[in-house]
């Protein structure tokens, strides 16, 4: 990988055994929360959640950083069937 230009982050390797979660943040979603942290654990994957992204600045730029992190990525965006 080439060095990057003046200005550019390095964008980091994806880990191989890295797992993007992107699921609901709710309450009445925890049932599936933990059966989706089980079931990727079970293929050996690490689970990265939002979650863990402590806070002050730029939300979203640090979610894209966990998120170029990983080699894959889940996304849950069936919320409006739990409410």
């Amino acid at each position: 990988m080439p060095p990057p230009r003046a200005g550019q982050r390095q964008r980091p390797k994806p880990a191989d055994d890295y797992a993007f979660l992107n699921l609901p943040d709710d309450a009445n979603f925890e049932p599936l929360f933990l059966a989706y942290i089980a079931g990727v654990s079970a293929f050996g994957l690490l689970p990265r959640t939002p979650l863990e992204i402590p806070g002050g600045g730029r939300r979203l730029d640090r979610i894209f950083d966990l998120l170029r992190g990983c080699r894959y990525s889940i996304h849950d965006l069936s919320l409006h069937e739990f409410r």
